[in-house]
């Protein structure tokens, strides 16, 4: 009996390891999103699609050279986006790799269940321009893009229609609680808004059906969040500081 116990406990775990997805990277970060230390590195984003939580934790990343193991007790929520930081700077913390990807020749990338041999998913990547990204689309097949969206469903068609300088007001970036979010869009616009911790967990999803409104962060611990807002075909992201 605990043999069997332990065989089809080891059959689940390998069942929701093969459910996550390398779902966007981007090898040539210069103004798309930073870390949790301000810098703009490169990263990979890890996506579960599926409506049951998974412990990522133990997977390995490889690359051309490199081998990299994800931390333990790494958990997806159903649905989640999740960012790893391709920085070769193990020191910045539990979600930072031990190397870079290459922009300039493009190379390997794969994700590997904990034995470092039975392959997940792994993709070609090819040589990309500054904030360029390469993503997965809906229909399962890869592609360059040009308006990256870290920690949100990738929509390889998505241009944004606004300019966020002067139509789209986020305030204060630096906040002990309430932000303002005021937005130049159709009142008849569906406005989504995501929260993500620095390191791609969701915390906070909300419609909203006008186009000037508040955010609450009062009961967030003090920390640097990403605040995505998505409005018709503009889609916006920007990184909120929660103060004491």
């Amino acid at each position: 009996m605990k043999l069997l116990f332990t065989t089809l406990m080891v059959l689940v775990s390998s069942f929701c390891y093969s459910q996550v997805v390398i779902n966007e990277i981007q090898s040539s970060n210069s103004s798309t999103i930073a870390d949790n230390f301000g810098e703009y590195d490169d990263w990979i984003e890890i996506h579960n699609p599926e409506d049951f939580q998974v412990d990522i934790g133990g997977l390995v990343l490889k690359d051309n050279v490199d081998t990299w193991q994800i931390p333990a007790n790494t958990i997806l929520l159903p649905n989640e986006y999740f960012l790893l930081w391709a920085d070769d700077e193990e020191h910045q913390g539990d979600y930072h790799t031990n190397f870079r990807l290459s922009a300039t020749n493009g190379e390997f990338l794969g994700l590997f269940e904990s034995d470092s041999l039975t392959e997940i998913e792994s993709v070609n990547i090819p040589p990309l321009m500054e904030d360029q990204s390469y993503g997965k689309c809906l229909n399962g097949e890869w592609t360059v893009i040009d308006n990256p969206t870290p920690l949100t469903i990738n929509d390889c068609q998505l241009t944004s229609t606004y300019d966020v300088n002067n139509d789209w007001m986020i305030y204060p970036t630096l906040t002990t609680g309430i932000i303002h979010v005021d937005l130049n869009v159709s009142s008849s616009e569906v406005i989504n808004l995501y929260l993500f911790s620095i390191n791609g967990k969701l915390l906070l999803e909300k419609a909203y059906y006008v186009n000037s409104f508040t955010v609450d962060l009062s009961n967030l611990i003090p920390d640097v969040y990403v605040l995505k807002i998505h409005a018709g075909q503009g889609s916006y992201l920007k990184k909120i500081v929660r103060l004491n």
